[in-house]
């Protein structure tokens, strides 16, 4: 996530510069696309859009990559009091935990003094019974080793046969489960799909009706100094730019000619995910 502050009284800039770069080891990168934002429409509200980078270069005017994004326009003075309220909330949540792992430690000295006194307890109750049930013991060994014997052949032929059952049925609900799944993944995949390409003809209509009506103006957005809130999420068919038929995508996010922030870059896709 990038925030950085901005200052309407020292700039005429009144929108937000994105750029979708391919990134290339061996010489210069590439830029593929950019968009602009009007800061206007996101004051002091958070949206989570999408919006398609308009091609330069070899893609000139064309779609060439579709971006997940996050904006927000707060003021500067706004944010700096919810931070600072959001600090001391921490603090005093530490001092809680303090104080509970405080009294969790007199509790369980308490209960391990409780617990060796129960077993002193035990221990002697239980040498006392050991010393009675020795003398029947002897009396009883033999006649238990033969039964004992006897229940063990049968339980070891019982449990033999459960095996068996519980194998045959396991093997049965595993093949059912994974009919089942395969059956729901390939329907789920078929309404993503299809989901996709509603919200993309959704968003390239929205997108080329806003481009013929607002003109070309200087919005107004106040006079006191904002704080900028960009969260980049990702971006979905990117246009190729290497000879493989993939990009090393990343995007920049710049305001008044200056770059103020950029995403790590993904290799070798036409999809990328970043979060940031």
């Amino acid at each position: 996530e990038f925030e950085f502050d901005i200052d309407p009284n020292s700039t005429k800039a009144r929108k937000l510069n994105l750029e979708l770069w391919d990134h290339d080891s061996l010489s210069d990168d590439d830029q593929i696309g950019y968009y602009d934002l009007r800061l206007k429409d996101y004051i002091n509200v958070k949206k989570s859009e999408q919006l398609n980078f308009i091609g330069v270069g070899k893609h000139e005017r064309k779609q060439v990559g579709l971006l997940d994004y996050e904006v927000e326009v707060r003021s500067k003075a706004e944010v700096d009091k919810q931070k600072a309220y959001q600090a001391n909330v921490m603090k005093q949540r530490e001092i809680e935990a303090e104080n509970l792992k405080k009294l969790q430690a007199d509790q369980k000295k308490l209960e391990q003094q409780q617990e060796k006194e129960r077993k002193e307890e035990e221990a002697r109750l239980a040498k006392q019974k050991k010393e009675e049930e020795a003398r029947l013991a002897k009396e009883r060994k033999e006649e238990e080793a033969r039964l004992a014997k006897q229940k063990e052949i049968e339980a070891a032929n019982l449990k033999k046969q459960q095996l068996q059952q519980e194998k045959e049925k396991k093997e049965e609900e595993a093949r059912l489960a994974k009919q089942k799944k395969e059956q729901e993944e390939q329907q789920k995949k078929e309404e993503i799909e299809n989901a996709k390409r509603l919200k993309r003809r959704q968003i390239e209509d929205m997108q080329l009706k806003q481009q013929q009506q607002i003109p070309e103006e200087i919005d107004d957005i106040g006079t006191d100094v904002k704080n900028v809130y960009v969260k980049i999420i990702g971006v979905q068919n990117v246009a190729a730019m290497d000879s493989n038929g993939k990009s090393d995508p990343y995007v920049k996010i710049l305001f008044d000619g200056k770059q103020m922030g950029r995403t790590k870059k993904v290799a070798n896709t036409l999809n990328a995910e970043y979060n940031e």
